[in-house]
């Protein structure tokens, strides 16, 4: 039972931790949830698994390489970040992925399309430093920005704000 009927206070003992196997896209799957700040219940919505399958995956159970598949295209990953974990990469190796990846996804949203050079990786490397929130702010901070640049693009915009 979990509560004690006399007293009416929990037990001290805890539930034991669910099993993990041997699969690495469950690390992978934590590791790019928490990149993301989502949850399983967003992967649920979004890739339209059963809570109890992504539950599984997530712990590293055996899978389908189709719902990996759509695991990557939900977290915008390529599927071979979700086979093997970011964690386990070689020194060094993951923190590149990160910002590859972190600058991959930014390209793509905004179309652009240039490769990927050191200063960009610079950049990425310090926006990685920073927390959830910082990231956040910044990312508002760039819509206005580029909102701005495409009203002065327009014409519609006075005064001499630089935006480059």
């Amino acid at each position: 039972m979990f509560t004690r009927a006399e007293s009416g206070q929990y037990p001290q003992e805890r539930m034991p931790a669910a099993e993990r196997k041997t699969g690495p896209w469950g690390e992978a799957i934590d590791y790019w949830l928490k990149q993301r700040g989502l949850r399983q219940s967003d992967l649920v919505k979004g890739t339209r698994i059963e809570a109890k399958t992504i539950s599984r995956i997530a712990r590293g159970f055996h899978t389908q390489t189709r719902k990996l598949e759509l695991i990557a295209k939900f977290l915008t990953v390529p599927l071979e970040r979700i086979l093997v974990s970011p964690l386990k990469s070689g020194p060094g190796e993951d923190r590149r992925q990160l910002v590859r990846g972190i600058i991959e996804d930014a390209l793509r949203s905004v179309d652009i399309g240039n490769p990927i050079d050191e200063a960009t990786l610079e950049i990425a490397k310090r926006i990685q430093r920073l927390s959830q929130s910082q990231r956040r702010s910044l990312l508002q901070l760039l819509e206005g920005l580029e909102a701005l640049a495409n009203k002065q693009r327009r014409g519609g915009g006075g005064g001499s704000t630089n935006v480059s």
